[in-house]
């Protein structure tokens, strides 16, 4: 962990400084890690870090767009700090609303660290090392890589060099452990592969390594589970506030019956893609239909009018005279 060249009683950082500082303390936090607290501080202090690196590149925007509120930005409650601020998912928004490119993988995947954070913040919460690990470095490096893109290097002082070089060298470790982890279980993969035919994004690590099956397992990270619990643990860890925002807005929340296999293991992500975490089904944005009757997606060309095969077929059996 770098540290500070700085007298006992003194404890002031720069915005971005603060942020890298959190991030090396998470990353340190989970190489050292003796017990679930460790961990779960370690999530905490990485999520706070990406945020707060988030934050700076859009105070070099603008000062005022920190403000949840912008119509009520002052100086004065700036300089304080005393002010309603911000989240990642404002931040991601005013980034990109100044142009900041940031890939939609990548914003899925930070915002999908950051609903694991408030999960552990606010909430009971079931994790393991290796989930965390992966996770957390997969979101580190999309920080690094953005940090290199989005600032000037130039415009780093000393300290946060000095932040940088740290994360960097923890990171490199992480990656390692995945790689070898990845290689450990690779003969469990293809085993998984042969029996399910493919292996999907386990909702826990994030890797391409959990079975689709009634029951589901993640070599990489030990998560096991019922396929509705895994596709529910999904729609938490990676869809996140979008989906809780879709269904309180009056929308639907996207966990739905597989038209493929009739478990309720379907979800339906950001862009409108479709898969079941129960066989595997797999549907493009726009290939099935949500029925206006039983609220179920069926396939686009199963349809009269706003009602699907299946609630046709019982309507007319139904005495509608």
């Amino acid at each position: 962990m770098a540290k500070r060249d700085v007298e006992p009683d003194e404890v002031k950082y720069s915005l971005l400084e603060n942020g890298l500082d959190f991030i090396d303390s998470g990353l340190t936090q989970i190489a050292q890690a003796q017990n679930p607290s460790d961990l779960k501080y370690a999530v905490l202090h990485l999520g706070a870090g990406i945020e707060l690196v988030l934050k700076e590149r859009v105070r070099r925007e603008d000062w005022k767009l920190l403000f949840r509120d912008i119509a009520k930005a002052d100086e004065k409650l700036y300089e304080s700090g005393n002010f309603s601020s911000i989240n990642l998912h404002d931040c991601l928004n005013r980034l990109e609303d100044a142009g900041v490119d940031i890939a939609p993988e990548s914003r899925r995947k930070l915002e999908s660290f950051y609903e694991r954070r408030n999960r552990i913040q606010h909430f009971h919460f079931k994790e393991t090392r290796e989930a965390i690990e992966s996770s957390g470095a997969e979101v580190i490096a999309i920080v690094l890589d953005f940090i290199a893109a989005a600032f000037d290097g130039d415009t780093l002082n000393g300290q946060e060099d000095a932040l940088l070089t740290s994360i960097r060298g923890r990171l490199s470790d992480f990656q390692r452990f995945t790689t070898e982890r990845l290689k450990a279980i690779a003969d469990r993969v293809r085993e998984l592969k042969g029996k399910y035919g493919e292996t999907i994004e386990c909702p826990s690590c994030l890797q391409e390594t959990l079975n689709a099956d009634c029951e589901v397992e993640c070599p990489f990270c030990g998560y096991c589970d019922d396929a509705e619990d895994a596709a529910d643990l999904y729609i938490s860890n990676v869809l996140g506030e979008t989906a809780y925002e879709l269904e309180k807005d009056g929308g639907y929340y996207p966990h739905f019956y597989c038209p493929n296999c009739d478990n309720h293991a379907l979800i339906e992500d950001d862009d409108g893609r479709w898969l079941c975490f129960a066989c595997g089904y797999r549907a493009d944005a726009g290939d099935l239909q949500i029925c206006g009757f039983c609220g179920e997606p069926k396939d686009r060309e199963g349809f009269l009018g706003s009602r699907c095969m299946d609630c046709e077929t019982e309507y007319l059996m139904q005495d509608n005279t």
